[in-house]
């Protein structure tokens, strides 16, 4: 049987620290424990996850520092690891066993994804980033769907991150780790619709329109490193309500070539 680890990230001074606790402790009620890269923590916190069983990484913060930190740490120790952020209580209580059972048997990569319809549920400020997203991917990889609802499945002979994913350029506020794997990868990539819908309390609004911009943008950058491809001058993305073929919301820009 194939051993799988899970990994995550936390920091109870960003995000939503009562969501993270939530995770960590629905993932022990479960069964299993996490592999985290923690960017700084409260000890209060930390002596919460270490309570749950699970493995703390101390980190500097930073979403790509810790993301290569945990996704490395649970590598060692199993033959395939799943990611998941720190805040998706929904999918881990309803939704990961049912993965997990998919990942033991599956051939590469997974990407879960959500079906048009929980997809459709999310604010329509944040559908229309991650659609051009989704829609640049799904061009690259030959394969249509969702890669922006977050949990992802890779062997753990395809694990490796470069100490620094962007030198020079706040490499570690960079979102591309997970990406930078998609574009490396060797082996079959699939899509599973286990995603869930956007919880109750998160439908009405979205306040994080320029964040996600440039969350968006350096992940498409990670997944172009991961591939060895060129890196664009500019990322340009449009969420007018255009035509997708081709996709004209998500622009990339090269330098011209003599």
């Amino acid at each position: 049987m194939r051993t799988i680890a899970i990994a995550t990230m936390t920091h109870d001074g960003r995000g939503e620290p009562n969501l993270q606790r939530a995770s960590l402790a629905a993932l022990a009620e479960q069964g299993h424990r996490a592999y985290i890269a923690d960017g700084g923590s409260s000890h209060s916190f930390l002596d919460y996850a270490r309570q749950l069983g699970h493995h703390i990484e101390s980190t500097e913060p930073g979403p790509y520092v810790q993301q290569r930190q945990a996704l490395h740490a649970a590598r060692d120790n199993a033959d395939g690891v799943l990611w998941t952020e720190p805040d998706k209580v929904q999918f881990i209580d309803e939704r990961l066993e049912g993965v997990l059972n998919y990942c033991q048997t599956a051939p590469g990569a997974v990407v879960v994804a959500r079906s048009a319809a929980a997809f459709s549920t999310f604010h329509f400020r944040q559908r229309q980033l991650e659609e051009a997203l989704n829609q640049q991917l799904s061009d690259d990889l030959g394969i249509e769907g969702d890669f922006t609802y977050g949990p992802k499945f890779f062997l753990s002979s395809c694990i490796d991150l470069p100490e620094e994913l962007e030198p020079g350029e706040h490499g570690g506020d960079t979102w591309g780790a997970l990406y930078f794997l998609l574009g490396a990868t060797t082996t079959p990539i699939t899509l599973i619709e286990e995603g869930c819908a956007c919880p109750d309390d998160k439908r009405t609004s979205f306040d994080f329109y320029g964040h996600r911009a440039t969350q968006i943008e350096t992940v498409y950058k990670g997944f172009l490193r991961g591939a060895g491809r060129e890196l664009p001058i500019s990322i340009i993305i449009s969420t007018q309500d255009v035509p997708r073929t081709p996709n004209t919301a998500f622009r990339v820009e090269y330098a011209s070539r003599p």
